[in-house]
């Protein structure tokens, strides 16, 4: 299985570099699968266009084009997505219908209405690819999330699940699981690090040396975005299933979306000396119109639950009890000792791994 990704907004010079990546790889490799791996929440609607066309080019050459969801799909994303012949949602994905919005500055009033005209034709057309891939009209409304389950039980995606490939595992009847993978994530949560963390483990398992034995993810995060997050939690977890021995270590600061992260280890350690972190889910953007806050608030409040949920079914606690405690407005700090207690680590140890790579 080949892996092209497309994480952060939509843009020419994205599409640019997949157009360019995958027209060799086709050449060189006729009738190959090939799987998109998207964690976007859209962008220039043009760039979705011409990235759905060149899915359908690469379809009409014979490589069967599976499309992977991972972390968060909203804008013409999730139009990109539905290009998959086969389309693959990570458990904990946030997926968001919206509308198109204007692009640019406006100027005068005739350029203000030619703006809006055009972004109700991107209304439109991105309606109409939904449309045409499956998606039900009833479920068209503006800002409306969703979950991962529930786009399968729509028919929408065909399942929830990952696109894991072991190249190893496929050569070799009797794979000796030997490599040893060590990651670190010392910066905010972003879609810049989440792909860096994805590129190096698929690339890991499309290795033909021998299947990945164990991973270790070295986190010191204040936090970041949310969507992001869930797609590195759901990446570890599915490491997990396949066998893999995946730790995740906290050093420091674990804050916020860093915290989703962590949890995704199946064994959470924490140095003694560690301190972890939640609070209510929040949004740095502006807002112009009620429309944002319309948006804002189903953004926060489908982020909020997935967020909680993720807390709850790892530290086993109870939902609405974690919920209470950030909906009160406060931060909610933990010491490592008292993160164990509770169920948000697993162990404490003060002699953490040396060799711990450094992503590029």
């Amino acid at each position: 299985m080949h892996y092209q990704y497309i994480f952060g907004l939509l843009s020419a010079a994205a599409v640019k570099a997949a157009i360019v990546s995958l027209q060799k790889w086709s050449r060189e490799n006729a009738g190959e699968p090939l799987c998109f791996v998207i964690c976007s929440a859209g962008g220039d609607p043009f760039a979705g266009y011409a990235l759905i066309d060149f899915i359908n080019t690469l379809k009409s050459c014979g490589h069967e084009v599976t499309t992977w969801g991972v972390g968060k799909l909203a804008g013409n994303a999730l139009a990109v997505f539905a290009a998959g012949d086969k389309r693959v949602l990570a458990p904990h994905t946030f997926v968001q219908f919206s509308e198109g919005s204007p692009q640019g500055q406006v100027g005068g009033l005739s350029h203000l209405r030619a703006t809006m005209a055009m972004a109700s034709g991107h209304s439109r057309h991105h309606g109409q690819l939904l449309l045409a891939s499956g998606f039900p009209d009833r479920l068209m409304q503006k800002n409306r999330c969703f979950t991962a389950s529930e786009l399968v039980a729509e028919g929408f995606a065909h399942e929830v699940g990952d696109c894991i490939s072991f190249a190893a595992d496929s050569a070799e009847t009797d794979v000796v699981r030997s490599l040893e993978l060590n990651l670190s994530l010392f910066e905010a949560v972003s879609e810049k690090e989440t792909y860096q963390i994805y590129k190096a483990v698929l690339d890991a398992c499309q290795s033909q040396v021998g299947a990945i034995k164990s991973l270790n993810l070295l986190i010191f995060s204040e936090g970041g975005d949310c969507g992001s997050a869930y797609a590195i939690f759901d990446l570890l977890q599915a490491l997990a299933r396949f066998q893999v021995q995946v730790t995740t270590w906290g050093l420091g600061l674990i804050a916020s979306a860093g915290l989703t992260v962590f949890q995704g280890g199946a064994r959470r350690v924490l140095g003694s000396n560690t301190w972890l972190m939640f609070h209510e889910v929040s949004n740095g953007g502006e807002f112009h119109s009620s429309e944002d806050l319309e948006e804002y608030s189903a953004n926060m409040e489908q982020h909020q639950a997935l967020t909680m949920q993720i807390l709850a079914e790892r530290t086993r606690q109870n939902q609405g009890q974690l919920l209470a405690l950030v909906e009160s407005g406060r931060e909610n700090w933990l010491s490592a000792p008292l993160a164990l207690e509770r169920g948000f680590a697993d162990a404490l140890d003060q002699t953490l791994p040396v060799d711990f790579g450094q992503l590029p």
